[in-house]
């Protein structure tokens, strides 16, 4: 028995020692919000209790001494100031202040000194009064204690310990008093009490837990926003790197075309330079070979592009039999090497496309065939369907299995090769790009093949109308520029000497500028002479461009507009979305000479008929 006693007492003060371990060691932060909770409505509390003690006070104000009536307000004023200023302390410091053991030690002075006041005055209904006045009394004892179960939820050491404290006065008065029924109702409020403890107690351990949940979540939410910013700090850094790969690219284009486009002026110059059948032979091949370049360049850009979705279809008018004869002096050599027939069906049929596109479409597909055909041909052809026209690429290879028909157009993808064999027919990029070429532009394709027999591929393109053609289908030699007065503008000395060289040998009257302040310095003066034409660079340095020279210059040309055209080597979608607004046709860099040459008679002829019609309408009779 004494061992059992010494073991009680010892458990005892291992409590008592716990809570003072844990009166005096600082708040956690759980403990924060709760003290923050209880103090946040400390002021509209006691609004509600001076309430039900002001309705209590006159229900006994006439059965009761004035002077224990007056010390008992003392002691609720007191109590309140009390409350009051240490909510008002706790709510103005800063986060680790409140923190601090003082807080929560001073919550517990005032939480057991509100328990035993309101406990020793729960001590009235005892006294004799009407009975009507001691149910007033009743309720508002029952109500605080209504309002003490719920202050156990939080800081529940302290507030369950100041629930027992509160009704142990009445209980003790009610076993002094000794009936039967004092003691059934003293017995009734104990187990009250124990049941409102245990249970809260249960609520406070569900609290901990939802408490510990939500520091979890928060941390969670923590740690995402962190990802997050990281994510967003990666996205952002990767779009800056595709922005600063389109600017690179675009760069790239506008300045790797320049010299091209510089290359093609002097081939064009050396022809006339060189009449001799072998200087001519010499320069067709170079001539061809800067037309490949150029292609090639403007399909690698292009292909750049399309992997950034930064490249919308520029669709215009094309000639199939200019396309295929593209194809042939591409893929003739090839074809002789292997033993192969390189035939090509002519017609007359024209679409309407993206010319980059479509041809890097028909690049890839007759590489292909002329890659894996050992013998036999490879033939192109077109032919009208449905309102469009069918273009076939066709070849007499070994032919692909129906079931790896869909295979061939997954990117890194070669049938028939064996694992580990080197070779150097690529790394299976090439129909991964027909298939999306062809689902950009929209075009339908479909591949057939046949062990043994060869395989056929054939897309659909929009066909244009037979009356449509482009201006440098005539004949160059068919087109007179004798005496017409050129304009040229372009921030590249070798482009205006070489442009400037060409449009002689047509036997134009040329005036080249470098910048736009030159020309417009020029345009200023008396002997400045109109041009009939203007060949305008886009990008002009210092700050200017073609479409701001010419808002600037033809006004001071006067009523004679010249004919213009702005040539460019820009890829980006917004200056193209540019160019494509104005008024003026544009030539993209490398502008061949043919074209350069039809384009310059087409305007010239389009505005000379426009002024005969002009004059007849004004020497026209009126009726």
């Amino acid at each position: 028995m004494a061992t059992q006693s010494s073991k009680s007492v010892d458990r005892a003060i291992v409590r008592s020692v716990s809570f003072r371990r844990w009166l005096l060691q600082p708040s956690s932060e759980e403990e924060v919000l709760q003290l923050e909770s209880m103090f946040r409505y400390t002021k509209a509390m006691g609004l509600v209790i001076f309430i039900y003690f002001s309705a209590g006070i006159y229900a006994i104000y006439e059965h009761v001494s004035t002077t224990y009536i007056i010390a008992f307000l003392i002691l609720l004023f007191s109590e309140a100031i009390y409350k009051i200023t240490i909510s008002e302390g706790f709510m103005r410091a800063s986060p680790e202040a409140q923190k601090h053991r003082r807080w929560k030690i001073a919550f517990s002075i005032g939480m057991i000194y509100y328990s035993i006041v309101y406990g020793l005055t729960a001590l009235i209904i005892f006294l004799p009064m009407p009975d009507e006045s001691r149910l007033v009394v009743l309720s508002i004892f029952f109500s605080i204690a209504c309002a003490l179960a719920a202050c156990s939820l939080f800081m529940q050491r302290v507030t369950c310990l100041c629930f027992v404290v509160y009704f142990a006065p009445t209980c003790l008065v009610l076993i002094i008093k000794g009936t039967i029924f004092d003691l059934l109702i003293a017995l009734v409020i104990f187990l009250c009490v124990v049941s409102v403890v245990l249970f809260n107690r249960q609520i406070k351990q569900k609290y901990s837990d939802v408490f510990s949940l939500f520091k979890r979540n928060e941390m969670l939410l923590e740690r995402l926003s962190v990802e997050r910013e990281v994510s967003d700090s990666l996205r952002f850094e990767a779009e800056k790197a595709v922005a600063e790969k389109d600017r690179f690219i675009a760069t790239a284009s506008h300045d790797l075309r320049q010299p091209l486009h510089a290359i093609g002026l002097f081939s064009h110059a050396l022809q006339h330079m060189h009449p001799s059948e072998e200087s001519q032979a010499v320069i067709e091949s170079m001539q061809r070979s800067i037309d490949s370049l150029n292609t090639m360049f403007d399909s690698l850009l292009d292909i750049s592009r399309l992997d950034a979705n930064a490249i919308s279809p520029n669709k215009s008018a094309i000639s199939i039999d200019e396309l295929f004869e593209s194809m042939s002096i591409e893929f003739l050599p090839a074809c002789e090497h292997k033993g192969l027939k390189f035939i090509v069906k002519p017609t007359e049929l024209w679409v309407y496309s993206d010319p980059s596109l479509l041809r890097r479409v028909l690049q890839n597909v007759v590489a292909n065939a002329v890659k894996f055909c050992e013998k036999g041909h490879v033939e192109l052809s077109a032919s009208v369907y449905q309102e469009c026209v069918r273009v076939v690429v066709e070849d007499t290879g070994e032919g692909i299995d129906e079931e790896y028909l869909d295979l061939v157009f997954n990117e890194f993808q070669q049938l028939g090769r064996p694992i580990g064999e080197r070779t150097d027919s690529g790394v299976g990029l090439g129909l991964s790009i027909v298939k999306r070429l062809c689902n950009l532009q929209g075009n339908h394709f479909e591949l057939v093949s046949e062990l043994g027999r060869g395989t056929r591929f054939s897309v659909l393109v929009e066909q244009i109308d037979s009356q449509i053609r482009r201006i440098d289908k005539q004949e160059p030699d068919a087109l007179d520029l004798g005496g017409i007065h050129i304009l040229v503008v372009d921030d590249d000395p070798g482009i205006v000497a070489g442009l400037s060289q060409l449009l002689r040998f047509w036997q134009c009257t040329v005036y080249g500028y470098e910048s736009a302040d030159a020309l417009l310095s020029a345009a200023s003066r008396e002997e400045f002479k109109l041009p009939d034409v203007i060949l305008c660079d886009y990008q002009l340095g210092q700050g200017w461009n073609g479409l701001q020279l010419l808002q600037m210059l033809l006004p001071k040309l006067g009523a004679s507009a010249p004919s213009v055209f702005i040539i460019s080597g820009e890829s980006t979608q917004d200056e193209l979305s540019i160019l494509d607004a104005s008024e003026y046709p544009v030539l993209t860099k490398p502008v061949r000479p043919t074209v350069l040459r039809n384009a310059i008679a087409h305007s010239l002829r389009t505005r000379t008929e426009r002024a005969t019609q002009d004059l007849q309408l004004a020497i026209a009779p009126t009726s």
